[in-house]
């Protein structure tokens, strides 16, 4: 008797575990938010931030996404957003939009256990992909919640592998991103903090860095968008981005510093120009 009852619990939390890896994982849910602490260089040791926060969902692929809005926070200027960061949850499993490839890749895999490998692309190497080997699986408490964490190891090495750790809604020990990003090859991302609305402690950029997003409002007169005149252009080429990252209308700027946005759709756009005074400006076009 005693051994079947045994069999019978065995039995039932099998089912239980199974039943838990394929539940469809929490990962980026609207209004999520990670902080990273990140080094201009090991020379230079000045600190900012980047964060990431899910805004809203889209459509990519027939694929219901996240957007995640990427932007920096300098003590000596305003906080700017810098891009876009699109993904998706499949059970266990979260993928990333690759936007060079067009296409969506495996970023992890909270389905593994010990042993078990996973393959990601690599951008910035001479390998197509990188293999990452699963060497142990635990769990940790972060804010209230219990999460799986998976230490992993690359089959190469680079800047950004080696020895990780990957946690469910956390991501990547260093950073989200377990490849080496599009950013100077110097910065150093610390992971700082995350937040959603099941976690106990908010996400905060710390006090002293801006925490106002330059993002200028560019108001449309007559079909045309009328740039701030203290701007020095250094093209007179610029792009409208819809929300989803993609280059909707790319338009010339004329001698009096005004674009045309007649063959813009109705929507909220973002407007990147390059200039010699202050670099890549954005602003925030709303066409009713």
């Amino acid at each position: 008797m005693k051994k079947t009852v045994f069999i019978l619990l065995a039995f039932m939390t099998l089912l239980q575990v199974n039943a838990q890896e394929n539940e469809e994982m929490v990962f980026a849910p609207i209004g999520a938010k990670w902080c990273y602490k990140v080094q201009y260089s090991s020379f230079a040791p000045a600190w900012y931030y980047r964060t990431f926060e899910a805004i809203k969902d889209t459509i990519i692929e027939d694929k219901v996404c996240v957007i995640l809005e990427q932007t920096e926070y300098h003590i000596e200027r305003p906080a700017k957003i810098i891009g876009y960061e699109y993904f998706y949850t499949e059970g266990q499993k979260v993928y990333h939009w690759n936007k060079c490839e067009k296409e969506f890749f495996l970023l992890y895999d909270f389905s593994t256990n010990v042993g078990d490998t996973w393959r990601i692309p690599c951008l910035y190497c001479w390998e197509e992909a990188v293999t990452m080997r699963v060497e142990e699986v635990g769990y940790i408490e972060y804010s209230g919640l219990t999460l799986k964490q998976l230490k992993v190891v690359a089959d190469m090495s680079l800047y950004s592998f080696g020895n990780q750790t990957v946690t469910e809604r956390l991501g990547g020990g260093w950073y989200m991103f377990l490849y080496g990003y599009a950013y100077d090859g110097m910065d150093v991302p610390w992971f700082y903090c995350y937040s959603d609305n099941e976690t106990t402690e908010p996400c905060d950029v710390p006090l002293g860095i801006s925490s106002t997003k330059e993002q200028t409002i560019l108001i449309i007169t007559n079909d045309y968008v009328q740039l701030p005149a203290s701007l020095q252009l250094k093209t007179d080429n610029a792009r409208f981005y819809g929300i989803d990252g993609k280059v909707v209308l790319s338009k010339k700027i004329d001698n009096n510093q005004r674009i045309s946005v007649a063959n813009l759709s109705s929507g909220i756009f973002i407007l990147s120009i390059e200039t010699k005074n202050e670099g890549v400006k954005t602003f925030k076009i709303n066409k009713p």
